[in-house]
């Protein structure tokens, strides 16, 4: 897996926190929400780049496009978040 972005970081572990592995799941706009203004679009694009990469899972619902962690993946990447700054303090 590759090195992610502070937004990209950012995201996933909203997604993390949330845990939406599959089964549950959050909404494109309901995953970039809570950024500032100045980095919402930032965090719109760090979703369509870890969708692209095949971190994040699609699910098409009756309001958009839903969002999940590729499950497969999920203790890899919690290890990739706890790399970045700000993140330190999660527990291994």
């Amino acid at each position: 897996m590759r090195e992610l972005t502070r937004a990209e970081a950012k995201v996933c572990f909203k997604l993390y926190r949330e845990g939406c592995f599959g089964s549950h799941w959050l909404l494109k706009d309901t995953a970039a929400s809570g950024f500032p203004s100045h980095e919402l679009d930032a965090a719109k694009a760090a979703i369509d780049e870890l969708v692209r990469d095949g971190i994040l899972r699609e699910k098409p619902t009756q309001h958009g496009e839903g969002v999940f962690i590729n499950p497969k993946i999920k203790n890899e990447l919690y290890e990739r978040i706890r790399e970045h700054d700000g993140f330190e303090w999660l527990p291994k």
